[in-house]
């Protein structure tokens, strides 16, 4: 018995193609949760707005090494600025 053609409503795509359409769908999707991170992340530290939680999270921010901290300083300077340019 003759082995049945694939159904026409899916389209072939040789190995090589689907390999690369799979890599594009998972670096879509990579920088889709790293957008999602970076946007809470900034809404977390925008909640720190009155002075007294700044300096709160100043001194949380005192006990890590400037590697550690380097993301969050990154935010909060460009927090800074977008306040300092709606003023």
């Amino acid at each position: 018995m003759a082995a049945q053609p694939p159904p026409r409503t899916k389209r072939w795509i040789p190995d090589r193609e689907a390999s690369m359409i799979t890599n594009l769908r998972h670096q879509l999707a990579e920088r889709r949760i790293v957008r999602q991170r970076s946007r809470r992340l900034a809404e977390e530290l925008a909640s720190y707005s009155t002075p007294a939680e700044r300096q709160e999270l100043d001194a949380i921010l005192g006990r890590h090494t400037d590697a550690e901290i380097a993301e969050l300083e990154s935010v909060l300077n460009r927090q800074a600025t977008d306040r300092a340019l709606h003023l």
